[in-house]
């Protein structure tokens, strides 16, 4: 009983840790490329686990035929805003999140801010590579 009750209790930990894995949104055979995003309310500030994703591209990247999978670009930020919100945001963001070589802050000169936002997408392209 000791053992399931610990079990439950990790178990409830890892429901708690606020850690998002990005997922799969997109790919392009001919073009050899992989997109993989993940969305959050503005403010938050969780942990993603890019490590997975990163994974998971190379994954796909050889069920299309290619070797490896290589992140090209920075992280682009686009804001989803609810109606009579105004404006709807997006950009690139520079900088570094924690525990990852994914950029998190801002670059200037992106229209409008969290607070408009009602869900900020998050979005990394990896190139397949032979």
């Amino acid at each position: 009983m000791t053992r399931f009750l610990l079990a439950i209790f990790i178990l409830s930990l890892g429901a708690c840790s606020g850690t998002i894995v990005p997922e799969l949104s997109g790919s392009d055979q001919e073009a050899g490329t992989v997109e993989f995003s993940y969305t959050h309310a503005p403010g938050a500030a969780p942990d993603i686990d890019w490590s997975t994703a990163e994974i998971a591209a190379g994954g796909r990247c050889l069920e299309m035929g290619y070797v490896t999978a290589r992140r090209t670009g920075d992280l682009e930020r686009s804001c989803r805003a609810g109606p009579g919100r105004g404006s709807v945001s997006s950009g690139i963001l520079v900088g570094r999140s924690r525990g990852s070589a994914i950029p998190q802050t801002q670059r200037i000169g992106l229209s409008g801010s969290s607070s408009d936002c009602d869900e900020i997408d998050y979005t990394v392209t990896y190139q397949c590579e032979n």
